[in-house]
């Protein structure tokens, strides 16, 4: 494709520095010579046959003419390949009747192709003049396609961050605008670059497209398309100004045929009257008439532009109303959805949840009333009262996850931040676990050795709940004989007094499938699976763990796969600490204190 782009380059500019190196007999300069070509006859008046033939002879020629038929053989494959693989994609999008998205046994839109040869055969009978405006029209619908293709490739680029993307799309959309303005607005850059037939031409074939769009938008199922009012400005700008740019060259054609007609009529009346002027005064004579002239068709362009851009602001200030009428319509529409999903959630979650809740419940109940029978030995008292207490936590857990849960939810849960030792809060972590793992023989360690600056300033409870939900679901989800991995790493951090920790709770349990892992931290979800509604929980945890993470104005990520097992990455940053958090006041000591106190 590169070389296929630079040898297609070099050959154009070939053309141009061909067309410039040979000049007819009779004209003293290259611009004498390009001015006059509308009279001169053979080949004489193309500028770069002449030259193939006066530089290398009749060979020259043949090479030239073998070299544009190839050009032209490219660009013809270029345009089937490009324009029957856009009918392929706008069909496989359903813009576009299902037979164009058929693919033949070499992977070819065969009947893309054959639509758009059929179409294009059409255009040579209608006229070489009439082609040259469809090649003007077309060129500027590249132009345009190329800047707006440009300008999302630098707008997805800016949200990505790729900066190489960002600049390569900057630059194109920079050039494409540059070549619009450059065609489609003359005496601005360039004279007369388009004939008043082809901008009539690209206002029918822009107004077709609105046609053409406003049939897909009304078959669009799926609300894909009307999202953006840019797209919308554009099309406007290209009609109004394609219109005053026709308005323009039909006033310039429709005044110099009315100089000519006013030089003649006063020609004849001078000729009648005997008179013969001085041929310099004729010149003078048409030279101001025309300076005249062109001061009112200045002036008349001038107050159309006028009027047109009050027309293009006032439509721009209404797209822009409407756009803001869309956003409310669509946020009310999405606040809708979230409600309604809302709801379903808590009746799901209460659906799930049930069991949890009536399992401890039915156990106190059941162990009670075995305890109050009066056969019931005190070693059996004592095993239904443990059974009991522990059946008891289990609710007081459940009701307080969900207590918690809604006043996270409500905003009315803030961080209390002061000293305190990330080194200590993990291996109270590891001290709580490590009897339970080993319980079911799962290999659990707690890695800080790259820690530099343990000593920061949190809300160490809410951190401590933090790694307790994420290391008890690493338990709880991790089978017998499997692996569970603590690992807490300082990072580089770029701000001063502040450290950048990352912590990663990995096991080898039984994972999460893709679809779950993207809600996963979401209230009210759990997996629905065998192995997953057996064990008790609310589907809150993970939920009450982003939420933490939030509040600390950090980042937390999942990465797993079934069977295989889970890994949560935590990204925080802590202001940090010089000196280590003062010990606790031990309580049996200040009750031992308050117990003297009393006794003086």
């Amino acid at each position: 494709m590169f070389s296929a782009i630079i040898a297609g380059a070099i050959f154009y500019v070939g053309i141009i520095f061909l067309s410039a190196a040979s000049v007819p007999i009779g004209f003293a300069n290259w611009n004498e010579y390009i001015s006059c070509l509308d009279e001169i006859d053979g080949l004489a008046s193309l500028p770069a046959f002449h030259a193939a033939r006066e530089l290398l002879g009749e060979f020259g020629l043949i090479i030239l003419i073998i070299t544009l038929a190839c050009a032209v053989l490219t660009s013809v494959i270029c345009n089937y390949f490009a324009t029957s693989r856009l009918m392929f994609a706008l069909a496989k999008d359903d813009c576009l009747p299902k037979r164009f998205s058929v693919l033949n046994a070499e992977n070819i839109p065969s009947n893309a192709v054959t639509f758009v040869m059929i179409v294009s055969l059409t255009v040579p009978f209608i006229g070489q003049t009439l082609l040259n405006w469809l090649t003007d029209v077309t060129t500027v619908g590249a132009i345009i396609a190329y800047g707006y293709v440009s300008f999302g490739a630098y707008h997805t680029a800016r949200v990505k961050r790729d900066k190489k993307y960002m600049i390569s799309g900057a630059v194109g959309t920079f050039f494409s605008l540059t070549l619009a303005i450059l065609m489609l607005a003359p005496n601005l850059l360039a004279e007369e670059f388009f004939s008043r037939e082809s901008y009539f031409i690209l206002i029918l074939l822009s107004i077709c497209g609105v046609l053409c769009f406003r049939i897909i938008f009304k078959g669009d199922k799926g609300r894909r398309f009307g999202k953006s009012v840019i797209i919308w400005i554009i099309m406007l700008f290209i009609i109004l100004l394609s219109s005053l740019m026709w308005m323009r060259q039909s006033v310039a054609q429709d005044f110099n045929v009315m100089l000519e007609n006013i030089s003649s009529y006063f020609t004849e009346e001078i000729d009648n009257y005997g008179l013969k002027p001085h041929v310099m005064h004729r010149i003078r004579e048409e030279n101001y008439l025309r300076e005249q002239l062109d001061e009112v068709r200045s002036g008349i362009f001038l107050h159309s532009v006028v009027q047109v851009s009050l027309i293009v602001f006032t439509l721009i200030v209404m797209f822009n109303i409407y756009s803001i009428i869309r956003k409310r319509e669509r946020d009310v529409e999405e606040a809708h959805i979230r409600a309604e999903e809302s709801v379903r959630a808590k009746n799901k979650f209460l659906s799930n949840m049930s069991h949890d809740i009536k399992t401890p419940i039915k156990a106190i109940i059941g162990y009670a009333g075995l305890a109050l029978r009066e056969e019931t030995s005190p070693e059996e008292m004592k095993n239904f009262l443990t059974k009991i207490e522990s059946s008891s936590e289990n609710l007081l857990a459940t009701i307080n996850d969900v207590l918690e849960m809604s006043l996270m939810e409500s905003g009315q849960i803030k961080l209390n931040e002061e000293p305190a030792d990330l080194l200590k809060i993990l291996s109270e972590v590891r001290d709580i676990f490590a009897e339970q793992m080993a319980e079911k023989n799962i290999n659990f360690t707690v890695e800080f050795s790259n820690v530099i600056h343990p000593y920061v300033r949190c809300d160490k409870h809410r951190l401590h709940r933090m790694l307790l939900n994420l290391a008890s679901n690493a338990y709880k989800f991790t089978p017998h004989d499997g692996k569970v991995e603590i690992i807490l790493k300082e990072l580089h951090s770029r701000i001063n007094g502040v450290g950048n920790y990352e912590l990663h709770i990995k096991d080898s349990g039984i994972g999460m499938s893709e679809d779950f892992a993207k809600k996963i931290f979401d209230p009210f979800e759990r997996e629905q699976n065998s192995q997953i509604t057996e064990m008790q929980g609310t589907g809150l945890g993970m939920a009450i763990t982003k939420t933490i993470v939030d509040l600390m104005h950090g980042n937390i990520y999942v990465e797993t796969k079934e069977n295989v097992g889970t890994e949560f990455i935590v990204n925080v940053q802590f202001a940090i600490e010089s000196e280590p958090p003062k010990p606790e006041p031990h309580l049996e000591f200040v009750a031992a204190m308050n117990d003297e106190t009393l006794m003086k």
